[in-house]
């Protein structure tokens, strides 16, 4: 699968408004039979850890259960249009919660992640991240 393996942030060439980009983030694609597996690390702007939870994805397309410690959303539903682009809309009791488009480009040496979602204080946040293959 050309999604597969290591993206690391260009924090330069990313940007976000309503919320900050991080400073740090890495982006591990492994393949598991028809599955992507996403493994995210990282820091946030405050120097804390990001979340290395590990995200599956159905290389067709589908619906995937939230696991039960995650908080923010209970499924994702997940579709690719093409080899290179994955769209996943994060759903919480049936409304959509975040937003994201992972775009790899023709060379397979960028990966574009474009995002909408809500923050804490329930505002909007958009952006988009640039990730450079390892």
């Amino acid at each position: 699968d050309p999604f597969v393996g290591t993206f690391r942030l260009n924090a330069a060439k990313s940007a976000a408004s309503g919320g900050q980009v991080p400073p740090q983030l890495i982006l591990t694609i492994s393949e598991n039979g028809n599955d992507l597996l996403v493994a995210t690390s990282g820091k946030t702007a405050d120097g804390s850890s990001i979340s290395a939870d590990v995200l599956v994805v159905p290389k067709t397309g589908g619906t995937v259960k939230a696991a039960a410690s995650q908080k923010n959303y209970d499924s994702t539903v997940f579709s690719r249009k093409d080899p290179n682009t994955i769209d996943m809309v994060a759903m919480q009791k049936g409304k959509e919660r975040t937003r994201v488009k992972l775009a790899l480009s023709k060379d397979g040496k960028t990966l574009t992640r474009s995002f909408t979602s809500t923050n804490a204080q329930g505002k909007p946040v958009t952006g988009f991240s640039v990730l450079e293959r390892e």
